[in-house]
């Protein structure tokens, strides 16, 4: 069985395998694929699969290509019959693969179809003047033919397997050592072809012969990226690899940087001392990821636009890590020590410290004598952005947008403050972000104190100047519904070219019907302030009305007979104007 045909779990197996134990039998390994890794070891470190492909004889190589291809207990007596059918021949080893310690390529058996593919590769075929390099000393190959270094262990390149006979084209008759230390280079950069799964291209330029991936895989930096390279990912276990290569060379090399001198000390001090003080904390909100000291040299130099167009068109013109670490050796502490800044601050609701640059304030909005809504400054309430973010969407569901429907109520307690929308906009789902912009919108309206109507059926709203009888109906502009302003019942073709008043039975006996229900009475409850009849579906007893009054639930009321009637009477006589419709209202009982 090849190993192309195993499944990417089964490769990555294999090759875990063959990294601890790197002569164990490819065809054994294979045969006990589906029995785990732990137990493949297990059975290398006792010795149940041999340690080369030579040791096994043949019935042993069918037998393991048969119990591979037939796992199950059921064919294991046919195969063992078969077997013994077969007539016997001598054992014969099996080609490999030829490496460095190698002299001579290993004569290969004719098997049937499909055993040598599985116990190894076909030998390879080597021209007359390979052949000859490969048999010479291997100390005469010491030297890499890239570096020229002898220090580096090495590895010889051979003739391709199974190469085509037609490309017999004689090449340097001595096969060429190249390093590990090339080879892993020219790797992470991405120069060297690979040739199959098992081997890459010979780093010599011009060479077509290649080298046995068994001469990489013990090398620590490219383990991990070969057998990542095995399963697909080839760009990211070299990205892998090439990362963690620097990080550590990094960490290695890494030189502590010096302290800042008492003369840059002294001169920073001076800039501190004279300069404005909140045109440098607006330029550390806008410019979040630029040292201190960059700014403190430009402070000076325009204004706050100016600046900043100016940092934005030039780019960093520190390293990142140096500009760190430079701050951190003194200019952060000194500019902070200066000033009394804060960089991070503890959430006023869930007390998490949070970076002061992604906090939202609440801001004292003035008084109607004052100019309205002029904000005035405070001890601000800061708070996290995922606190904010469940404020907002509990505003969806409870009415505590605050007057002009500028924002939310400030979330500490006993504070008038608002929370701006402009603020709270960017922490908002786009579905709650919209009901949210609705119910400020129609604090809006509420607050400027103009003629608005609002639709029955949604939350649209509009200022509509024309008295009644200039204009009696209302055309909602969003779910096209249309309702009389006179006496809020839906306009249909029965109320054109009627008053409300002959229309007045109809509408009394719909009020009565709608009110008969002794649950739905017992629920409902007005607003102490603008009168509006509200019912409670859940939540706490603590009732926000549409006005901005805060008032707490009664609870549901369980009606006698006679106070029921007398809630029914205060419908029609707030429907007709006239107490004469009792009689009515007896015939509908």
């Amino acid at each position: 069985m090849d190993v192309d045909r195993l499944t990417l779990d089964q490769q990555a197996i294999f090759w875990e395998v063959l990294e601890w134990y790197p002569q164990a039998s490819r065809a054994a390994v294979i045969a006990r694929i589906d029995h785990g890794l732990e137990a493949i070891i297990s059975q290398c470190d006792d010795g149940t699969i041999p340690m080369n492909d030579e040791t096994m004889q043949r019935d042993e190589i069918e037998l393991a290509i048969q119990l591979s291809m037939n796992p199950d207990e059921q064919y294991r007596p046919k195969q063992q019959q078969w077997l013994q059918q077969q007539p016997q021949q001598p054992d014969v080893s099996v080609a490999r693969v030829l490496h460095v310690d190698q002299a001579a390529p290993v004569a290969a058996a004719a098997y049937p179809l499909g055993v040598a593919a599985a116990a190894a590769p076909p030998a390879p075929t080597c021209s007359k003047p390979a052949a000859a390099a490969v048999a010479e000393p291997a100390q005469s190959h010491s030297a890499c033919a890239i570096c020229r270094k002898t220090t580096n262990p090495t590895a010889l390149c051979h003739w391709p397997i199974n190469r085509a006979d037609g490309d017999k084209k004689e090449e340097d008759p001595r096969a060429h050592a190249c390093c590990r230390k090339c080879i892993n280079l020219r790797y992470l950069e991405k120069r060297i072809a690979v040739t199959s799964r098992v081997a890459i291209a010979c780093l010599q330029k011009n060479c077509k012969r290649e080298i046995h991936q068994d001469r990489l895989i013990d090398d620590a930096l490219l383990k991990a990226a070969l057998v990542q390279w095995m399963l697909g990912n080839t760009d990211q276990s070299v990205a892998d690899a090439r990362e963690a290569n620097t990080k550590k060379e990094l960490k290695r090399n890494r030189e502590e940087e010096p302290e800042i001198t008492e003369e840059e000390r002294e001169r920073l001090i001076l800039i501190i001392d004279r300069m404005d003080t909140d045109k440098f904390t607006c330029l550390v909100d806008l410019l979040p990821e630029i040292d201190f000291t960059w700014i403190l040299d430009h402070i000076d130099r325009g204004s706050i636009d100016t600046i900043y167009d100016q940092k934005t068109m030039q780019g960093d013109a520190m390293p990142k890590r140096k500009r760190r670490r430079l701050d951190k050796k003194g200019v952060t502490n000194l500019v902070e020590d200066r000033l009394k800044l804060e960089t991070t601050f503890d959430c006023s609701v869930c007390f998490e410290e949070t970076s002061k640059i992604l906090g939202v304030p609440c801001v004292i909005m003035g008084s109607e004598g004052d100019g309205g809504d002029t904000p005035h400054s405070h001890d601000q309430h800061l708070f996290c952005g995922a606190c904010v973010q469940g404020h907002a969407e509990a505003a969806v569901e409870q009415t505590s947008i605050v007057r002009a429907g500028l924002g939310l109520k400030c979330m500490q307690p006993d504070c008038s403050g608002v929370l701006i929308y402009a603020h709270i906009e960017p922490l908002l789902a786009p579905n709650n972000r919209e009901i949210v912009e609705e119910k400020i919108a129609a604090a809006a309206l509420d607050a400027a104190a103009v003629n608005v109507e609002r639709c029955q059926r949604c939350p649209f709203a509009a200022i509509v100047d024309l008295p009644i009888s200039d204009q009696q109906t209302f055309d909602c502009r969003r779910c096209n519904f249309k309702y009389c302003r006179n006496c809020n019942r839906e306009w249909s073709t029965l109320h054109e070219g009627k008053t409300c008043e002959e229309l007045n039975p109809e509408f009394i006996r719909r009020k009565v019907e709608a009110a008969l229900s002794g649950e739905a009475v017992g629920m409902l409850q007005r607003c102490p302030s603008c009168g509006v009849a509200f019912e409670k579906n859940g939540g706490c007893n603590t009732m926000h009305c549409r006005c901005g009054k805060a008032f707490p639930y009664a609870g549901p009321r369980v009606l006698t007979p006679q106070q029921r009637t007398a809630i029914i009477q205060q419908h029609v006589a707030e429907a007709a104007g006239d107490e004469s419709v009792v009689e009515e209202i007896n015939k509908i009982r």
